[in-house]
């Protein structure tokens, strides 16, 4: 998959970046990997492309479109567009957006799979542009331009397919019952990147930086998602009362993980009722009894929803993660690169992860070398931001596990650093 974005904050000019099943953001702060995260939970989202496209849903917050678009001052002042889309195989999909009362409107749409198009501007009510479409052995064109009102709240996956159906329909004359009927099998292949495949629900998650904190007793029994993780414990609590092949899975990625990391060898639910709403805790044992979560130290909660959400996340899902290393000690760090890695091969899930932690991004190489991963489904992205505009140089694996096609600003810190160590006066 590669995501495409162009004139977003420090992203100036047209940027296309891949991203693999296992992707590792790197990079100093404010270098744009969060605006990065924020834009892919986006063009992920079921909301996608819309009309009026929300950039901040929550834990990012992007603003408005004056916060989003491209600005580098003097005669280079701000750009009047800004566009982020995906491609996948032969299909891609391509949102630009300008600003209307200082919020994104949707100025042009491209869906393009293989030798079919569809392309659409749209301005004062109005929606113009061309289909090109495959019908049997040719090649149709279609040119259209309606004053069509579409409500903004309406996903464009709803609508366009709908609306394409009907200019063929309008368009078809005499042959138009097998025309149309040749139309809708080409249609859905068109529409079938993910953002647009089912647009009854999302296939994007995001966790925060910093995760909610534990509490002593939980009384509550919504598992709605949070960013923040704050769910985590009822959907805990909800799977514990169901006894189920899930829980056996969570389960037992806990105490892998708990013991390969250090901060614990069991998590469990401790209820104080007998009904599904009684108040319950949350308990971590690591040697002796167990213990209250919330009298242990604060990594096991920060680390819990990392845990339980990358389970819990289906195949065709992505996990967005920021700084999950966060609280945890190298030893739990480096965990972390093990368990990614895992679910990443033998349970086919997808991960952007957010970094800063050395010693996540080591252990992944290390299951590189010992074979565990394949080099080709890691994406190590470093990005780079020298002045106002931001580079992202891919970097790549190979099979012992060495960066590939590293910059020398990639390691020009820590090399001075030790440099610094090597020289001082003593040594």
């Amino acid at each position: 998959m590669e995501f495409c974005v162009e004139n977003v904050r420090s992203f100036c000019g047209r940027h296309v970046i891949p991203i693999k099943p296992l992707t590792l953001l790197v990079g100093e702060n404010s270098t744009g990997k969060s605006t990065l995260l924020a834009l892919l939970h986006t063009v992920l989202s079921n909301q996608f492309p819309s009309i009026r496209q929300s950039f901040s849903s929550p834990p990012y917050d992007l603003g408005s479109f004056e916060n989003i678009v491209t600005y580098k001052g003097g005669r280079f002042g701000r750009a009047s567009s800004f566009s982020v889309g995906l491609t996948i195989g032969r299909r891609e999909i391509r949102a630009t957006y300008s600003s209307d009362m200082g919020q994104p409107i949707l100025k042009a749409l491209s869906i393009v799979s293989g030798r079919d198009r569809f392309e659409a501007q749209f301005s004062g009510g109005t929606i113009s542009g061309s289909i090109s479409i495959r019908l049997g052995k040719q090649q149709q064109q279609y040119e259209f331009s309606e004053k069509f009102p579409i409500p903004a709240e309406i996903p464009l996956a709803v609508f366009v397919p709908t609306f394409v159906i009907s200019v063929i329909s309008k368009s078809a004359g005499a042959d138009n019952e097998q025309i149309v009927r040749r139309a809708y099998s080409r249609i859905f292949d068109l529409m079938e990147p993910p953002s647009l495949v089912a647009p009854a629900r999302s296939h994007v998650r995001s966790l925060a930086p910093v995760r909610t904190r534990p509490k002593r007793t939980y009384d509550e029994v919504s598992d709605d998602f949070e960013p923040e993780g704050g769910h985590v414990p009822y959907v805990l609590a909800r799977l514990a009362s169901r006894n189920s092949a899930t829980l056996e899975e969570v389960e037992h990625a806990l105490s892998v993980f708990g013991r390969e990391s250090g901060l614990f060898s069991k998590v469990s639910i401790r209820k104080l009722g007998r009904s599904f709403s009684s108040p319950f805790q949350i308990q971590v044992k690591k040697v002796g009894p167990a213990v209250n979560i919330s009298d242990v130290g604060y990594g096991a909660s920060q680390v819990l929803p990392v845990i339980v959400e990358s389970v819990l996340t289906a195949q065709d899902e992505w996990l967005l993660l920021q700084q999950p290393e966060v609280h945890l000690h190298p030893r739990a760090q480096a965990a972390l690169g093990s368990f990614f890695v895992t679910l990443a091969t033998k349970s086919k899930k997808h991960f952007v992860i957010e970094t800063h932690s050395d010693y996540l991004i080591d252990r992944v190489r290390l299951q590189i070398a010992r074979g565990t991963i394949d080099p080709e489904n890691v994406q190590l992205l470093f990005f780079d931001k020298p002045g106002l505009d931001l580079e992202v140089h891919r970097l790549s694996f190979d099979s012992g596990g060495n960066v590939l096609n590293a910059p020398a600003c990639y390691r020009e810190f820590f090399l001075q650093e030790e440099m610094e160590i090597l020289m001082r006066p003593g040594a």
